[in-house]
């Protein structure tokens, strides 16, 4: 094992060229770019609503960062704590400047997260040449639909991927030039990445690792350059510190403001029967949805090579690597239950597989990458690439196909379209409003842009004389039978108007 001196120092520019072009035809064959004006819809439409209440109303309501607030307001005003809103609020002064319009949540999602993996082709630079290696490693990543599908959503995951993987290079350039501006930069980003989701905490603590490593083993020392270890150790553990202090302000707001949209808490299983199933519903459902096949006998592949070769690794890159996998095990045991549902729990994961695939790489062209193989390789890789990216564009398609078996989302598609005729209506969102359809706390608020409560078709009438008390106004329903509960017999509501499905009343 050699020691954290850094093999490279610079990308030339052709190699940034060549990264970008193929980045930007992926996105357009994969289907990236056509995200960009969707409303929130598909596959976890839910979780999307909620994050984009939280933007809107900070835009159209009170930009106070300190108090985001969702549209399912009930009788109070909808304030919520939950992860660091930093992409909501950013998206909300963009809602400010140019009005609101869901395209600038999805670019700015896309721009966060295309920085991360321009991070992870520039890290690659610090171990190995070869483009089209550092290329592939990078893509390998990015095809899967998992990765493509929340890459230009508003899912907060695919942010914080994209915060760890530039806080990795800042780090890395650090250790190389001992430059003030990658030490800021390596802490904001990893502040950023751990906020806005706790678990890139996992490679705080593996960079805390490493410098501790290196400051036991003298041998292996920083560059001279580098910043006093006190000092890198002081930032990095403020990381840590913020998050803290955020995740208790949110459960602070949670709990003050009876909110309980957002998950604040570990899902670690109580049972084996627990684990079995999810597991087993893992396996059926997301497994093949977050690679491809080949992908996953290339990682098969690589992770037996690692293994065969742990004497040759770079010490660096095999530390990251070891704590890599430690962490992933533990946030999935922590967080296991939440897997079975929730298909982009793998986002901030992903930066495991990318450290093993450079790992395998840096190994393979310092041993045995030859001119005579560099054909062959190139053709493997340019043969899975394209194999990976058409996988990856019918998976899309399959997503966003309104009959797509994952998720009945088409029964939304008239709330999609619906908000301007609300406008046209006069109805107010400062007057609330009962949305009687699904069980998701804001998805109908949210697409009507009104506020108030959501309750499930199938709930009984208690939820909806406990928000009579409060004097709603208004009451959305798309099934008509809604009006024959008996807590509506006494007072019949007064049709206002229809758009397709949606029947729009004002209770009297």
């Amino acid at each position: 094992m050699n020691n954290f001196k850094l093999k490279y120092e610079t990308t030339p520019f052709y190699a940034t060229l060549v990264f970008f072009a193929v980045l930007i035809i992926f996105y357009a064959v994969s289907g990236t770019f056509s995200l960009l004006n969707d409303r929130p819809q598909s596959v976890h439409m839910w979780a999307m609503c909620d994050r984009g209440s939280v933007a809107r109303n900070y835009a159209q309501d009170d930009m106070n960062f300190f108090k985001p607030r969702v549209h399912l307001t009930r009788e109070g005003e909808g304030i919520t704590g939950l992860e660091f809103p930093f992409m909501n609020y950013l998206a909300a002064l963009f809602y400010k400047l140019f009005g609101f319009n869901e395209f600038w949540y999805r670019f700015l999602m896309l721009l966060v997260y295309t920085a991360g993996l321009f991070a992870c082709f520039k890290i690659s630079g610090f171990f190995i040449k070869n483009v089209y290696l550092r290329t592939f490693g990078v893509l390998a990543i990015a095809a899967s639909p998992v990765m493509t599908y929340y890459s230009a959503s508003f899912i907060p995951d695919t942010a914080s991927f994209g915060f760890a993987m530039m806080a990795w290079y800042c780090f890395f350039t650090h250790l190389k030039s001992g430059s003030n501006r990658s030490l800021w930069g390596l802490w904001l980003t990893i502040t950023l990445a751990v906020l806005i989701k706790l678990t890139s905490a996992i490679y705080v603590i593996i960079m805390l690792c490493l410098l501790l490593w290196s400051l036991l083993r003298k041998e292996f020392r920083l560059s001279d350059k580098a910043l006093k270890y006190p000092v890198l150790f002081l930032l990095l553990g403020s990381a840590l510190l913020l998050s803290y202090a955020w995740y208790e302000y949110a459960a602070y707001l949670s709990e003050t403001y009876r909110s309980n949209v957002f998950l604040m808490k570990s899902m670690r299983p109580e049972s084996i029967g627990a684990v079995k199933n999810v597991l087993r519903h893992v396996n059926e459902i997301w497994v093949p949805f977050y690679f491809s096949k080949p992908v996953y006998i290339l990682l098969g592949l690589v992770l037996l090579f690692v293994i065969w070769n742990l004497r040759k690794l770079d010490q660096k890159l095999g530390l990251i690597l070891a704590g890599s996998f430690l962490g992933v095990f533990s946030f999935v045991y922590l967080m296991l239950i939440q897997f079975g549902n929730h298909d982009y729990y793998i986002i901030t994961l992903t930066p495991l597989l990318f450290f093993l695939l450079l790992t395998a790489f840096e190994v393979y062209e310092k041993k045995f990458l030859t001119r005579k193989r560099q054909l062959l390789v190139v053709s493997v890789l340019l043969a899975l690439t394209v194999q990976m990216t058409w996988f990856d564009r019918k998976h899309q398609q399959f997503r966003s196909n309104e009959n797509c078996w994952l998720y009945d989302w088409s029964r939304f598609k008239d709330y999609l379209a619906a908000e301007n005729y609300v406008v046209s209506l006069g109805l107010s969102r400062v007057e609330k409003t009962i949305s009687i359809f699904d069980d998701s706390p804001n998805i109908t608020l949210y697409l009507l842009n009104l506020k108030g409560w959501s309750i499930f078709h199938q709930w009984d009438d208690e939820p909806i004389r406990e928000a009579l008390k409060h004097y709603p106004k208004y009451l959305v329903i798309s099934d008509s039978l809604q009006l024959r509960r008996p807590v509506f017999t006494e007072k019949p509501p007064k049709k206002i108007g229809q758009f397709n499905s949606i029947g729009f009343y004002e209770l009297r």
